[in-house]
């Protein structure tokens, strides 16, 4: 597990390790969701 801090005005890092795997970029676009479940899910896709 990788854990990251949420800063002023609720900026957060995304890790190395993961951006790494799942190429993003300065410009990708984060797409949050919260499932059924109540977890939250997070998408990045290009701009």
């Amino acid at each position: 597990m990788i854990t990251t801090k949420l800063y002023n005005r609720y900026q957060t890092v995304i890790p190395s390790e993961i951006r790494k795997k799942i190429d993003v970029n300065p410009d990708s676009i984060v797409e949050w969701k919260i499932n059924e479940k109540g977890k939250v899910e997070l998408d990045f896709r290009k701009k």
